[in-house]
């Protein structure tokens, strides 16, 4: 077997142990905060599908010829996912006191699934490039509101994603979006775009087009989902003492 079946088999093991993970949470703290895990439950199982089925974009790589690998599907699966995991940073942020905040940054990231959509409609990795940015710019926010509440694990964590963002992510979709723009690569239209995401899917196990997506889709498929299980253990609102 080649190095990317290795790594597609890791993203199902990764799946398959998420989903074991978040049964056993939900048997235990589920009636504790239904919202939370319920949350949760949306996270891991986008995840877990997109793990099964993984796709990069833009570029429409696929490992099989199916619907079920659309980048239509995928996205749709994704969006939600999305919304629901920082639906529960919001509502972390809310229990902290952070009101305005909690909102101020549902909203950042609702528009980064906007500009996302952009992307995979248009093609153009302009798109990308903001959304991977208000997802830095909202983490950083919430890392921020973790210090100042003394969260120091959380905070530690977030921190360490914004760098991520902000030293690989962001990056790697500035260099592709400089590549774009020197080759002169025409954008698709919106009619176009959604037909195109709904029905082209360029088949490859190649390395050479996997490995750029290899690092982000695995820890995001790991950590990123372990830390939307650790927060189905956050304490219920009325447990804490709100600020005004």
């Amino acid at each position: 077997m080649g190095a990317v079946t290795h790594w597609w088999l890791l993203l199902i093991a990764l799946g398959l142990l998420n989903l074991v993970l978040w049964f056993r949470i939900r048997a235990r703290h589920g009636a504790r905060w239904p919202l939370m895990v319920n949350l949760s439950g949306l996270y891991v199982f986008g995840c877990a599908l997109r793990g099964f089925l993984p796709k990069a974009d833009v570029e429409r790589f696929a490992l099989f010829d199916t619907w079920f690998s659309s980048v239509f599907f995928g996205r749709s699966v994704a969006t939600i996912a999305e919304l629901a995991f920082v639906a529960q940073w919001s509502l972390v942020l809310w229990t902290l006191g952070y009101s305005r905040v909690s909102r101020a940054v549902f909203f950042a990231i609702a528009c980064a699934e906007g500009f996302s959509w952009y992307a995979v409609i248009s093609t153009h990795f302009l798109g990308n490039v903001i959304e991977e940015s208000l997802w830095g710019l909202s983490f950083a926010t919430i890392a921020a509101c973790l210090w100042l509440s003394r969260r120091w694990l959380l905070a530690a964590i977030c921190t360490i994603y914004v760098g991520f963002m902000a030293l690989v992510d962001v990056p790697m979709y500035l260099s592709r979006l400089k590549i774009q723009m020197e080759q002169g690569v025409s954008l698709r239209g919106f009619w176009d775009g959604i037909h195109d995401l709904n029905s082209r899917r360029v088949v490859t196990w190649s390395l050479e087009h996997w490995r750029p997506e290899m690092p982000w889709m695995t820890l995001y498929f790991s950590l990123a989902v372990w830390m939307s299980l650790w927060l189905c253990q956050w304490p219920r609102p009325n447990a804490l003492h709100l600020k005004n």
